[in-house]
C-alpha cells in the first residue's frame, strides 16, 4: 500500500466557507437538525469541496504536472465532519491517474483524472435563462425533464487563491465552475432533496 498523499479533517467552518464561495447552501451541509432527516443523518461535507482539495493536494505533491483534460468522480459514501479523510493512490498510466478518498477502510470517493490539453469548445448554449433560487429548490422527478438555464457567474478569485496549486493547471474559471456544480445539484436541480452521486467533466479551452 502506498503512503497517503494527503490527509484532512473538515470542520463546520469549512462548510460555511465553501457554502459562501460556491452558493451551495443546502442544509444537508449546514444544519444538523435538517441533516438528521436526510440519508446522511448528520451534516455532510460538500463533495466538490473534497474534490477541489484532492486536486490541489495532488498538484502540490507532484502527482499532477500536466494539463487536466477530463475529470470523473464517483461519490460512494458521505464524507462527515470531524473524520480524517485520506487521499490515496490507486492506479496510474501515462494518460490517467486514479485516486481514492478514504476514511479508515471505507472508500468515500474515487477520482479519475485524464491528462491532455483542454478540448476546443463545441458546446451550444442550451438556455439564456438564469437558473437560480434563493433557497434550495424542491423538485419532484416529474419536474426535471427539460429544465435548463445558466448559473450566475461567481467571482472565482478567492477559490483560486484557496486552491492555488490546482489553479496552476485548471485556472480560476474552471475551479469556479467545479465549485458551482455543488450549487447546481444541491440548490437548483434537483435541489433540496438531492444526493450528488458523481460527475464526468471534459474541460474546454478558455481565456481564464
Amino acid at each position: 500500500m502506498s503512503p497517503p498523499i494527503a490527509m484532512r479533517v473538515f470542520r463546520h467552518t469549512d462548510q460555511t466557507w465553501f457554502a459562501k464561495q460556491s452558493g451551495d447552501i443546502n442544509p444537508i451541509h449546514l444544519d444538523p437538525l435538517a441533516a438528521r432527516r436526510t440519508q446522511a443523518g448528520e451534516p455532510a461535507v460538500h463533495g466538490m469541496h473534497a474534490v477541489l482539495w484532492a486536486l490541489d493536494s495532488l498538484v502540490r505533491a507532484g502527482w499532477i504536472a500536466a494539463p487536466i483534460a477530463t475529470l470523473r468522480v464517483q461519490f460512494k459514501k458521505f464524507i462527515y465532519l470531524g473524520v480524517e479523510v485520506t487521499l490515496t493512490f490507486f492506479r496510474r498510466s501515462e494518460s490517467l491517474l486514479r485516486v481514492n478518498l478514504t476514511a479508515g477502510e471505507l472508500i468515500l470517493a474515487t477520482l479519475t483524472i485524464g491528462f491532455g490539453p483542454p478540448a476546443a469548445s463545441r458546446a451550444k448554449l442550451i438556455s439564456r435563462e438564469t437558473a437560480c433560487t434563493v433557497n434550495p429548490a424542491v423538485l419532484e422527478l416529474a419536474d426535471l425533464p427539460g429544465r435548463a438555464g445558466q448559473l450566475p457567474v461567481i467571482a472565482p478569485e478567492s477559490l483560486a487563491r484557496s486552491f492555488e496549486y490546482a489553479d496552476q493547471w485548471l485556472g480560476p474559471l474552471r475551479i469556479g465552475a467545479l465549485a458551482q456544480l455543488s450549487t447546481l445539484v444541491g440548490v437548483v436541480c434537483p435541489g433540496l432533496h438531492s444526493i450528488f452521486d458523481g460527475l464526468t467533466v471534459g474541460f474546454v479551452a478558455t481565456d481564464g
